[in-house]
């Protein structure tokens, strides 16, 4: 398993990190079908869904095929699934069955997520990226200007 710890400014850095990653990978399998979560809680899932939601890439929109996100009877986190055929799907990671488990290709773990999920997708995925948002590789926060 290859982990790593990332750190961005801001969430639209994260998009277009994750968006660089999620194309180099599908580059380096021949352009094969390619896919990349995204872990987070429950504020950040909702600006990510914003985000994907206006933003193209490659003459395309992205396409909401699923979007299960509740603020009134969920308090979890949620996973944001987003592959090379322009489709993102939001989803909670805790269902009925408990903790889910993704094997996307690579798989990005915000730092404010239950160290159960870090633990539990090391069986179930290679590549995964521990990402903070706002603050630099020493732990300070970025300014406004940065």
């Amino acid at each position: 398993m290859n982990y790593n710890i990332e750190e961005f400014c801001c969430e639209h850095c994260l998009v277009n990190n994750v968006l660089e990653a999620m194309f180099e990978i599908q580059s380096m399998k021949d352009g094969e079908y390619t896919s990349v979560a995204i872990m987070c809680k429950e504020d950040l899932a909702e600006k990510l869904i914003k985000l994907f939601g206006n933003t193209t890439l490659n003459d395309f929109e992205f396409d909401f095929t699923v979007i299960n996100f509740d603020k009134v009877d969920y308090e979890g986190e949620y996973v944001v699934l987003v592959d090379t055929n322009g489709e993102v799907s939001v989803e909670k990671i805790y269902d009925e069955d408990g903790l889910q488990t993704f094997d996307e290709d690579l798989i990005f773990i915000s730092d404010e997520c239950c160290s159960r999920i870090f633990i539990n997708q090391n069986d179930f995925c290679d590549n995964v990226i521990s990402f903070g948002i706002g603050h630099d590789e020493d732990g300070n926060e970025f300014d406004e200007e940065d």
